[in-house]
């Protein structure tokens, strides 16, 4: 309780007191009305603070850095008095870039009734963007009682890149990325643009692999065994090693990575099966994802903004090859700006 109220409570006995012993009936009867206000206040938030319940959704769980996130406030009364001031704070972190802030939301909501109001919020970089309700406190009508209530609702938003158009150069890169298909000669696989070899029919066969137009040349039945597709896949390898830590960081990566996921929706347009492969630092490996489709990118862009960066001597091992593209931050103050911050 603050030393107001408390300043408030002594003065007001007081004023009682006095009023008592100078027969001052008016004043008297003002002051059992002021007590019974603030005991009607009193009552007031204890009752309405067993009858308020709020939560919050986020509308989408993907967005862009800088674009407004919308997300819907809830708030439910089941009482049947009216409450007008709840006051709703929200604490928001990226848990990428470790940007964090809180907003604050003043609600209202009629007796037995659920109000619903939506509101919007931001990132700056990309991320996971972990929203949490971090505190609810009610107020009674005229100001004198507060009650918090407790809530732990928690959402998460991934900001992601979003995708650049392409310049000439590498245009010119992703037509060298076309890959020949090559098929295995000593294992079969799922590819029927290619029979591997022909063979009598065993108890499981797919009936599409039935051979029909020998049907009748042989006793028995044969089917197709189908090819294993080889693919010389592309690599592109994103090095999470910074040489120093400066203002612009967090700038430069979200660079780095709207190329890497613009170059790899490119490769995907152009149904080229390709891999992004990095160091994790946090598990001390490389990882790799195998990209054929738009799903697997957005896969691969959760998994790599639960990655850190880390500064001292690189410990991924980039591979040596013509179809290695690699990205890093610190390229393009090197000198060896190829689109932004990669090169091949």
């Amino acid at each position: 309780m603050s030393s107001v109220k408390i300043a408030g409570i002594i003065l007001f006995f007081l004023g009682f007191i006095a009023a008592i012993l100078n027969n001052a009936y008016h004043i008297l009867i003002f002051m059992i009305s002021l007590l019974a206000l603030v005991l009607l206040m009193f009552g007031f938030i204890k009752y309405i603070s067993g009858q308020i319940d709020i939560s919050f959704k986020a509308k989408k769980h993907t967005s862009y850095k800088d674009e407004d996130i919308p997300f819907e406030l809830a708030v439910k009364n089941t009482g049947l008095l009216p409450i007008s001031n709840i006051k709703i704070c929200l604490s928001y972190r990226n848990e990428f870039s470790d940007e964090q802030g809180q907003v604050v939301f003043w609600a209202s909501a009629s007796g037995n009734s659920v109000e619903t109001s939506e509101h919007f919020l931001k990132s700056s970089h990309l991320g996971n963007l972990t929203i949490q309700m971090r505190e609810i406190t009610i107020y009674d009508p005229i100001g004198l009682f507060k009650e918090k209530l407790n809530n732990s609702f928690k959402e998460s938003v991934f900001i992601i890149p979003k995708c650049i158009e392409m310049n000439e150069k590498s245009r010119n890169l992703i037509n060298d990325f076309s890959y020949k298909e090559k098929f295995s000669k000593i294992k079969s696989g799922r590819d029927s643009s290619e029979i591997f070899d022909i063979r009598q029919y065993r108890e499981g066969d797919s009936l599409r692999q039935i051979h029909y137009k020998l049907l009748g040349k042989f006793e028995d039945i044969m089917v197709k065994e189908f090819s294993l597709a080889i693919q010389d896949q592309h690599i592109l390898y994103v090095d999470f090693n910074i040489e120093k830590k400066d203002k612009d960081l967090l700038f430069k990566i979200d660079k780095m990575l709207t190329n890497v996921f613009s170059l790899s929706t490119a490769l995907v347009d152009n149904k080229i099966i390709h891999s992004i492969v990095w160091y994790s630092f946090k598990n001390d490996r490389i990882k790799s994802v195998c990209i054929e489709n738009y799903n697997q990118i957005i896969d691969t862009q959760i998994k790599i903004m639960g990655e850190e960066f880390y500064t001292g001597l690189s410990l991924g091992n980039c591979p040596n090859s013509d179809r290695v593209t690699y990205f890093s931050i610190d390229i393009e103050e090197k000198g060896e700006d190829t689109h932004g911050e990669y090169r091949s």
